[in-house]
């Protein structure tokens, strides 16, 4: 049986779930110490986080149960509070946050921003992220959310394929940049 597991921040709480068929669960078998079993590395490859000192907790807690990195991708603020009135903000903030993280702690964590695909400057946006060390891009596309209390969808719902986002796919597809999408 193959499992991947996902250290996942909720409420102040983290939590550790399978999620995905990837690593043989005999691998995981922890020691006295919560350590992975030898030659065996796990990396956690959807995280959201939000400030420095969530990292340094994050990081207290993949030392005790022995995940080697995170992929930390993109949020708005809506993703991070789950309150429908955040709405699809506060994404570019966020984005600065996850590259601080990443250079606080080399080799711990990589950073994977997101853009607005409405954002007439996205592709400048996401060169600067990558030439500041960003290593992938997370996409919210076709993830039409309603907002309960107005009726508006105020989450991406631009295709996949929209022409808008051919500059950015080819600079990625250029540049050999995974693509995280994130859809419905």
């Amino acid at each position: 049986m193959w499992h991947l597991l996902r250290l996942t921040w909720f409420s102040g709480l983290f939590s550790l779930s399978v999620i995905s068929l990837i690593i043989p669960a005999v691998a995981l078998k922890a020691t006295a110490s919560n350590t992975p079993a030898p030659g065996i590395e796990i990396v956690d490859v959807h995280e959201h986080i939000q400030s420095m000192a969530q990292a340094r907790k994050l990081v207290n807690v993949m030392d005790r149960v022995g995940i080697k990195k995170i992929i930390l991708v993109g949020s708005s603020r809506f993703t991070i509070t789950q309150n429908p009135n955040d709405g699809f903000t506060r994404y570019d903030e966020n984005n600065r946050e996850l590259l601080k993280i990443m250079k606080a702690f080399p080799g711990r964590f990589e950073a994977w921003p997101t853009v607005d695909p409405k954002d007439p400057d996205k592709l400048a946006k996401f060169k600067e992220y990558v030439k500041d060390g960003a290593s992938g891009l997370k996409l919210y596309l076709g993830h039409g959310f309603v907002n309960p209390n107005t009726g508006t969808y105020f989450f991406h719902v631009v295709p996949i394929d929209d022409p808008v986002m051919d500059e950015l796919y080819a600079f990625c597809q250029e540049k050999g940049i995974p693509v995280c999408l994130h859809v419905n």
